[in-house]
């Protein structure tokens, strides 16, 4: 049988990449994820050792050193700085869903090093992290309406149309599937089911990779294939159990037959490989030991129980004896050519996770990079087609057209004829780098504006955010990196700050009042109650807070007031000249004090009432009354401390001028300005 079925996403493989991808879709999407076995049967259930992250500020220049120098220098070093200052906010997030780490007796996050580490940066949960972050990923999304998940659905090809990804075609025992999707993001994992000895499922057999470079899809580096040091040594073929390099990096050893060490257990993995190779060589043997003497025992039943589990039903315990270990194919560094986005070269196509090739990892990986490179690109791509799905962003033409006469004043009030500081300290060009930094907790509005600020004066200056218009973001977190003049970063600062802690502000404020509002049914507009020249930006921040548009000038509909109605004569005569001056308007709203201009309103057909400056008990009259006839709005000196007593009157609509004209700034600033 052939089923057709459409949704907004298809999400091909459910490890943590694409359940991370899913979570991080807008809840108004349909999205479909499939995979191939059943959901436990996922590469990301096996990782043991932990997750990178970067612990503090000035651990970055090593941490990105590392990672550079595990990849042989072959990395793309935009997208490793990007996972790198976007790791706590991963970490934090996965503990807000949930996910426990190993951590210390004052509570913070327990580090451990493995190699190729210069020091402490990877946190864990026992030698399970996979399972422990995997598990709780699957949990959420298992609460999620918005999204359908489908076990044993095998991907059998992309359905393309004039280059343009439409979808997937699949198989569930005999049925034969068609998900038309506006985005499709393929999740699918690495290849260690083409080895004989691996450490993968065998069902991950590179799938995705054979579709897209059968459709002329972009894939790189298909030979970067990471061997594992240390896998439990068996006699059979078959999926191989992994020996966490956590291992080595609490002081377990390599052994040859003679019980002799004779390599450095922390290198790089490649380099570690080869040396074990060498020395079974050299022996003519099939494998080497792994010792764990050197680990103190509490921290081998704390950190390695699973290990040591294992290892016993192989016949070996760890606390008396070493064991059989040999490398192992692990990892794929190769795989789809994607951007900073997770996008392919085919449109509406995306790839995440070991399938993707985005340049972290370079010609070898470094230790526990692989989950959080997969968390960081994965919600990266939900980003991405939120974006293109969500109109939360200004586009070029509004920008161009509406917006930058006003940021161009802006700027010209601010510096006028020079900037007399920046000449002072920088009177030539150089190119430097600053950050943009939360100093408190809110949600973000205005980046694009933020970002027109900075390319009026300089087009060439670079931005990479780690954060998008809509985000909740925290104290201290590193909101995006700005490359480029150094002169330009300096003058163009505070008119850019200006807009966008106003606009973030206004989309904090409105957010907080648009969760009071939740369950209620009543919806938040905003009014003409704006600043002068920033009503397009005000009234993007409240959309962006979760609020509605309502009336951006005076020809955007018609809106009869007490002195409309006054210049009129009365309800009735205004409604009458409204309908007979514009007769094609969508709705006509009328502004009422009492019942009887209620009573007289329903009976000339307004379609929204606005009940304005009454009384709760005056209102709750007034609704009772209308029962539907028309639509209510609320307003009036609308604030977080009396708005939901109204809407729980049961009013259709509330308007608060105190979004706009009240609203306190988000405290963001512009910090560790460095040239380059």
């Amino acid at each position: 049988m052939t089923i057709e079925q459409k949704y907004d996403v298809v999400i091909v493989g459910a490890g943590i990449g694409g359940l991370y991808t899913a979570l991080n879709l807008p809840r108004n999407m349909n999205v479909l994820l499939i995979c191939k076995e059943d959901l436990n049967s996922c590469d990301s259930m096996l990782a043991q050792g932990g997750i990178s992250v970067l612990p503090h500020d000035d651990d970055y220049e090593a941490f990105f050193e590392d990672t550079m120098r595990a990849g042989h220098y072959e990395n793309n070093p935009e997208n490793v700085e990007i996972m790198i200052r976007s790791s706590r906010a991963v970490i934090d997030h996965l503990i807000d869903l949930g996910v426990e780490f190993d951590r210390n007796d004052d509570g913070s996050l327990k580090f451990t090093k493995e190699g190729a580490h210069s020091r402490p940066r990877i946190c864990f949960y026992k030698d399970i992290t996979g399972k422990a972050i995997t598990t709780v990923l699957q949990d959420r999304v298992k609460e999620l309406p918005n999204v359908t998940v489908m076990e044993y659905t095998v991907m059998k090809d992309i359905l393309e149309e004039n280059g343009v990804c439409r979808g997937i075609t699949a198989k569930r025992g005999e049925d034969l599937y068609i998900f038309r999707a506006a985005d499709t993001v393929l999740a699918t994992g690495g290849i260690g089911g083409l080895y004989e000895h691996s450490t993968n499922f065998p069902s991950l057999t590179g799938d995705a990779i054979k579709l897209a470079e059968k459709h002329d899809v972009q894939t790189e580096h298909l030979d970067y294939v990471q061997i594992h040091p240390t896998s439990l040594y068996k006699d059979e073929p078959g999926r191989s159990f992994l020996i966490t390099e956590s291992a080595r990096g609490e002081g377990a050893v390599l052994l040859n037959s003679k019980g002799e060490r004779f390599t450095d257990e922390l290198q790089p993995r490649d380099v570690v490989s080869k040396a074990i190779f060498a020395e079974m060589k050299k022996e003519g043997t099939s494998h080497v030991w792994l010792s764990f003497r050197n680990v103190p025992e509490e921290d081998i039943l704390t950190h390695f129980p699973n290990i040591r589990n294992t290892c016993l039903k192989a016949g070996y315990d760890i606390l008396k004896e070493p064991i059989p270990v040999v490398p192992a194919q692990h990892y794929f560094m190769g795989g789809i050519h994607v951007d900073s986005d997770s996008k392919t070269t085919m449109e509406h196509l995306y790839a995440v996770g070991e399938t993707s090739c985005n340049g972290v990892h370079g010609k070898n990986r470094l230790a526990s990079n692989s989950l959080l490179e997969t968390l960081v690109f994965a919600k990266r791509a939900a980003d991405k087609i939120a974006r293109g799905k969500e109109a939360k962003s200004m586009n070029n033409i509004t920008m161009t057209l509406a917006a930058d006469k006003f940021i161009r004043l802006a700027l010209e009030e601010d510096i006028n004829s020079e900037d007399v500081t920046t000449n002072c300290v920088m009177p030539g060009y150089k190119k430097g780098q600053v950050q943009l930094i939360c100093k408190q907790d809110g949600v973000l509005a205005g980046l694009s504006v933020f970002q027109r600020v900075f390319t009026i004066l300089d087009p060439e200056t670079k931005f990479e955010y780690f954060a998008k218009d809509g985000d909740d973001v925290k104290k201290g977190q590193h909101i995006a990196t700005i490359t480029g003049d150094i002169r330009v970063l300096l003058s163009a600062e505070r008119t850019a700050l200006n807009y966008l802690q106003r606009m973030s502000g206004i989309a904090t404020y409105t957010s907080q009042v648009c969760k009071m509002l939740e369950g209620t049914g009543t919806t938040l507009l905003d009014t003409r109650k704006t600043t002068p020249c920033m009503r397009i930006f005000e009234k993007y921040a409240v959309k962006v807070g979760g609020g509605a548009n309502h009336r951006y000038n005076l020809s955007d509909g018609v809106l009869l007031k007490d002195n409309h109605i006054d210049a009129a004569g009365g309800v009735r005569d205004a409604i009458a000249a409204a309908r007979a001056y514009a007769p094609f308007v969508r709705k006509i709203e009328v502004e009422v004090e009492n019942m009887e201009m209620v009573k007289e309103a329903i009976e000339a057909g307004a379609d929204v009432i606005m009940l304005d400056n009454m009384t709760p008990d005056e209102m709750a009259e007034a609704i009772r009354f209308i029962d539907g006839r028309a639509e209510t709005e609320c307003s009036g000196n609308m604030t977080k401390e009396n708005v939901l007593t109204i809407a729980k009157l049961g009013v259709t609509y509330v308007s608060s001028g105190a979004l706009t004209h009240s609203s306190p700034i988000l405290d963001l600033s512009l910090k560790h300005l460095r040239a380059l």
